[in-house]
């Protein structure tokens, strides 16, 4: 209905009839714009004058020529064709020739109902704020980006900005699937990039995110504020840089020393007495991870409104098959930090390269977006992340000792500031820190483990890189266990608790020796590491390797995971995973037959029922463990047939229940089933010895919100006993 404006005269003064105004309104509540949507992202939503309630006491503000106009408006709308996906622009385009009416607004309406801007002047109807509530930006001007994810209750969100700027507040604005908004939430301090809600309830639903200044007007980037490091000038590159007996290190040429016989050179180099590492290739394995990043060509500052993402509730799965560029790698470390960052290091033609991802490893496939030189130097990376600073750290081999370094943007930039723990000749007696695992530790610093010679040692890092003393976990024996190697270490700092796993040496009764997986444990009532006891709970005939442990934070129970080798079909050995549990009260770890991945009962391999326990030769091999913050366990592994010594392995993952009852025993702790499958693609066959546990190539790890990461390397030529690219997947 036209609205019809009576004017009366009274003691000079012209008064309008609050029926019109009503009226006004009224229409436009009956025209919300969320009805017209239809499945289009980033388009206005809600009524184009905002609620009833505030229509109403809004329109006092706007002259009978105002009204007027907002009238011819609200008839432009009504005409509008609702929007398809397809012809999202044109209905854009409409919109904004609608909004074309309130031209010649007074300001007193113009402020009241938007802001002092018509819609459609601070660049269209996709962005922007007009009186229904800022709207998201979804042709490339967003300052911030948004990405979430969904399982089957919760909702998880992670963003980063694509400018630097200050926000003190952050809101994040949902609608349901007929477009009506929920209640903006406000969500702080404006240094806060994740967010979860747990248990929603809700089914379907679409969010953005506006960030709001000090003074509650929407941030924007700043241009002006550049990047700085204080890193120094480089001298080198790369080891061609610099002379055959200096290696690039950090950007300078220095000797690197090394222990004769061993391992501990860069690749292309060899060590040559008096222990000095010699390159003796005219490459030296060079991998330009120096990439320019490209100029996003910002020339103004972008407003901090993120991106529109839908959500829907429901079973969780897996996206895999993203490539880590288009290098091939090895011996990958990861760490998943929220719904959007995740950081992976490779070695990569003999160096190592960090891969940090803000999209939740979509960049991964361009080297240029996100590779990253992490070292010159160095193999066998580990890494973690510390949410109380905010900093990623890794530590790896380096010559005869053992570097940290650390990231405060989410393993970018490296080289800024790095310790390395090196050891000291004492009376001419070679010593030895190699092999490292770290992990989050008190005061946003971070803990490590190494292997020094016979034993093995604890250090904590401070966040500024400072290193303690070291507290020594645990030192040979040759009675019971020696010649610790391959340490992994779980922390929970809330609690102190701190679990190494390591794999030892052990002398048989009847003669020989094997090799054993074995843990030591801390926390805050003891005052030195306990005594190391099997991971299996009794000492085992098997020959067993390649331990990984998590901690649960909500029990405070710990899952491991281990190689071992048995015999299988025919005496074949062939290497198994198995999972082990650490009660926390008797402070022991439990493990056995039924929880081998290949548990079988009556002639059934009970998850892989495809196989035959008594005729079908497979390889299980490469375990990762991680818990997530509800407290569901994971385990991920690399399994499948092997036929004349040549393995068809793939990718799988399954979840972990310690309430879950054994079908084979009368303890709880079981697999979910069914065993999932990944990847179809071919993982690498190691090609190790098949007498001694397979070596991993694959990696998993889990953020704090609700998602798993992980990486495995691809096996490529006849028989996949080629390493390729690395090989991204994620969960849901």
């Amino acid at each position: 209905m036209k609205c019809i404006l009576v004017v009366a005269a009274l003691t000079g003064l012209a008064l309008s009839l609050t029926g019109c105004s009503t009226s006004l309104c009224d229409r436009n509540a009956q025209l919300d714009l969320s009805k017209k949507a239809g499945d289009c992202a980033g388009v206005p939503l809600g009524p184009l004058l905002g609620s009833a309630s505030s229509c109403s006491m809004k329109i006092s503000a706007c002259t009978s020529d105002d009204q007027a106009k907002l009238t011819r408006a609200l008839d432009c709308v009504e005409q509008v064709q609702a929007c398809t996906s397809a012809s999202r622009d044109v209905y854009l385009l409409a919109l904004n020739g609608c909004t074309d009416q309130l031209a010649g607004l007074s300001q007193a309406c113009l402020d009241a109902f938007f802001g002092g801007v018509i819609p459609g002047e601070d660049g269209g109807m996709d962005g922007g704020e007009v009186d229904a509530g800022p709207q998201p930006i979804s042709d490339g001007g967003n300052g911030v980006e948004l990405v979430a994810v969904a399982d089957g209750t919760d909702y998880a969100f992670a963003w980063s900005l694509r400018q630097p700027g200050d926000v003190a507040v952050w809101q994040l604005i949902g609608s349901d699937a007929l477009g009506a908004r929920d209640p903006e939430q406000d969500l702080g301090p404006g240094s806060l990039s994740d967010h979860l809600i747990p248990d929603s309830g809700l089914t379907s639903h679409r969010y953005f995110l506006v960030g709001r200044d000090s003074q509650g007007e929407i941030a924007a980037g700043n241009l002006d504020a550049g990047s700085t490091s204080d890193a120094g000038m480089a001298m080198c590159l790369r080891s061609t840089d610099c002379p055959p007996d200096r290696v690039c290190d950090l950007g300078q040429c220095k000797t690197q020393s090394c222990m004769l016989g061993s391992t501990t050179c860069p690749a292309g180099y060899q060590c040559f007495a008096p222990g000095t590492c010699i390159r003796m290739t005219s490459d030296a394995g060079s991998f330009d991870a120096g990439f320019q990043r490209p100029d996003a060509g910002f020339t103004r500052a972008l407003p901090f409104i993120s991106n529109e993402v839908a959500l829907t509730s429901g079973p969780a799965s897996f996206t895999s098959d993203l490539n880590l560029g288009g290098f091939p790698g090895r011996r990958p470390a990861i760490t998943g930090i929220d719904t959007a960052r995740v950081f992976v290091s490779l070695e990569q033609e003999g160096q190592l390269v960090a891969h940090a991802s803000s999209r939740r490893g979509k960049d991964f496939v361009d080297d240029a977006l996100s590779s990253y030189p992490l070292d010159t130097v160095g193999t066998r990376a580990r890494t973690t992340y510390n949410p109380d600073s905010k900093l990623t750290f890794t530590c790896y081999n380096v010559g005869r000792g053992v570097r940290v370094q650390r990231s405060s943007d989410f393993g970018r930039t490296w080289g800024v500031a790095a310790v390395t723990v090196e050891a000291f000749d004492d009376g001419g007696v070679t010593s030895n820190i190699q092999d490292c695992d770290i992990g989050p530790w008190t005061n946003g610093g971070a803990i490590m483990v190494t292997v020094e010679d016979d034993g093995l040692a604890v250090r904590t890092i401070s966040s500024g890189l400072s290193v303690s003393t070291p507290v020594q976990a645990f030192l040979s024996n040759p009675a019971t266990y020696f010649t610790p190697t391959h340490p992994t270490i779980a922390t929970l700092p809330s609690d102190s608790q701190v679990h190494v796993t390591f794999t030892a040496i052990r002398p048989l009764s009847g003669g020989g020796q094997d090799t054993e997986v074995v843990g030591v444990y801390r926390d805050g009532t003891l005052g030195a590491f306990t005594q190391p006891q099997s991971l299996v709970g009794f000492p085992a005939a098997n020959a067993q390797d390649w331990s990984t442990v998590a901690i649960d934070p909500k029990s405070k129970r710990a899952l491991g995971a281990f190689v071992s080798v048995e015999p299988g079909p025919g005496a074949t050995p062939i290497s198994t995973v198995y999972t082990t549990l650490w009660n926390p009260t008797a402070r022991q770890w439990g493990s056995g037959p039924d929880l081998s991945v290949f548990a079988s009962e009556q002639n059934t391999t009970l998850l892989f029922p495809q196989k035959s326990p008594s005729t079908d030769v497979w390889f299980a091999f490469s375990p990762s463990v991680a818990i997530l913050p509800s407290g569901k366990a994971w385990v991920t592994f690399v399994v499948g047939p092997r036929i004349t010594n040549t393995g068809d392995y793939k990718m799988v993952a399954i979840p972990f229940d310690f309430e879950l009852q054994s079908p084979l025993s009368t303890a709880k702790g079981w697999y979910v089933e069914p065993v999932i499958t990944v990847s179809n693609l071919r993982v690498l066959d190691p090609r190790g010895s098949t007498s001694v546990p397979q070596p991993p190539v694959s990696v998993m790890s889990a953020d704090r919100q609700l998602s798993i990461y992980g990486a495995f390397i691809e096996g490529l030529g006849l028989n996949g006993e080629v390493e390729g690219r690395a090989m991204f997947f994620s969960r849901p």
